[in-house]
């Protein structure tokens, strides 16, 4: 308990302190060097690093002063008596999928156990406000992934994501994460207590909020991004024009996810939201679990082949660090920290590539000349990219792009990409 104290306080403080959130705590703790350094700053350091101001160091140095000290203890004494793991971000045990997402939680609170094969995962959203064939499509769609070893993500909320979970419960091995707009100490809706227990069993309950935050309006849009960022993609089996479900859908597709919607009658209110995803393009159509299994198929491969150990799996805590700027120095095997075996592997992988290159390859420079390196004339996902580089989706896909655009890549669907023939 110490120990686990000991690791936690510094960041349970910081991150209660007015103004103050994950993003912001990082920001501290990379200028500072640690959250504990930065809490042992002068209010004038803390006010002069980029960002911040006079007032945010105010609430900072309260919270060093030990403001919030009886929250923390009752919530770690709280959490050892619910069995609950507090996850800080470089935590080996920190979901992998969530690490590279625009605005990551620094904490996650988990009830249950998130696995290794929870990355092969689908995150299936809806109006709480659902249609009896909405519930029950939700309800029969997640079975099903259920039995082809998907685990379904999505919200306990009432309508369709309580029919997801339950619809992943109904396959003997199907595992069900719920991800919660409040915190673990409270269960929402009430009346899902049973099926929160029952999740528990089979996967997890998770929240990134204080373990006693009552439900707020303003906390679920957030809670939304960590669905669609636990999952290779998100279904949206129902949704009116301001459906809280657009809101997972746009978190999707700016995580670099897929998005799939189900579509519906031109008259349902239910409906009108997934139609015009669907017409916008930022959807696909599906009408059958093979849909989605079809676009997810390469994702799944790689993955299951990863976790079987048929391929390395990438050791993201050897790579250099990585700037998130696109004009940043290009990774060289000089500065590479990994075994030479390793590095032998890669320079034959970037050899082979250049060596195939696109006449006009020498016109790139930096993070469009590795990204290029990577591809070839079979389609790659995206995701996959983003785990042999260690970078955040927003970055590879900004290259992905620009590639795109000077006509030496293109894309095909699902978010694959591949060199462009000559």
């Amino acid at each position: 308990m110490n120990n686990v104290r000991e690791k936690l306080y510094p960041w349970l403080a910081i991150l209660r302190a007015k103004h103050m959130g994950s993003e912001r705590a990082k920001k501290l703790e990379s200028h500072f060097g640690s959250v504990e350094k930065a809490l042992q700053a002068s209010a004038q350091d803390i006010a002069a690093a980029p960002g911040f101001n006079a007032d945010i160091a105010a609430a900072v140095k309260e919270a060093a002063q030990g403001k919030f000290d009886r929250q923390i203890e009752n919530e770690l004494a709280w959490a050892q008596k619910e069995g609950v793991s507090i996850l800080l971000y470089t935590d080996p045990e920190f979901p992998f999928s969530l690490q590279h997402i625009p605005a990551p939680p620094a904490l996650l609170y988990v009830k249950g156990k998130i696995l290794p094969g929870d990355i092969i995962a689908l995150g299936i959203v809806g109006p709480r406000q659902a249609s009896d064939a909405g519930r029950r499509q939700a309800g029969n769609i997640a079975c099903q992934l259920a039995e082809a070893g998907v685990t379904i993500i999505s919200g306990l909320a009432w309508g369709i994501d309580a029919s997801a979970h339950k619809g992943a419960l109904r396959s003997k091995t199907g595992r069900t994460l719920a991800v919660m707009g409040n915190g673990l100490k409270i269960i929402y809706p009430r009346e899902h207590t049973i099926l929160a227990d029952q999740i528990v069993k089979r996967g997890a309950v998770i929240s990134e909020l204080f373990y006693d935050v009552a439900p707020q309006g303003r906390n679920f849009p957030p809670r939304n991004r960590i669905i669609s960022g636990l999952s290779l993609g998100v279904l949206i089996v129902e949704a009116g024009e301001r459906s809280g479900a657009l809101i997972t859908a746009k978190y999707a597709l700016e995580q670099g996810k897929e998005v799939f919607a189900l579509p519906g009658s031109v008259d349902a209110e239910t409906s009108k939201g997934t139609n015009k995803l669907i017409h916008d393009s930022s959807a696909m159509l599906v009408t059958s679990v093979e849909d989605i299994l079809f676009e997810l198929e390469d994702k799944i491969t790689f993955y299951r082949n990863e976790l079987e150990g048929k391929i390395p799996k990438v050791d993201i805590t050897n790579f250099p660090a990585r700037s998130k700027s696109i004009d940043a120095a290009p990774f060289s095997l000089d500065t590479d920290t990994r075994s030479p075996k390793s590095k032998k592997k890669i320079s034959i992988l970037v050899t082979q590539a250049t060596e195939a290159a696109h006449p006009a390859a020498d016109m790139l420079g930096g993070d469009e000349q590795i990204v290029y390196n990577l591809l070839s004339t079979e389609p790659k996902h995206i995701d996959i990219l983003c785990r042999e580089l260690n970078w955040p989706v927003s970055r590879v896909s900004s290259v992905l792009g620009l590639l795109e655009f000077k006509s030496f890549a293109e894309r095909e669907s699902g978010m694959r990409f591949r060199l462009k023939e000559e």
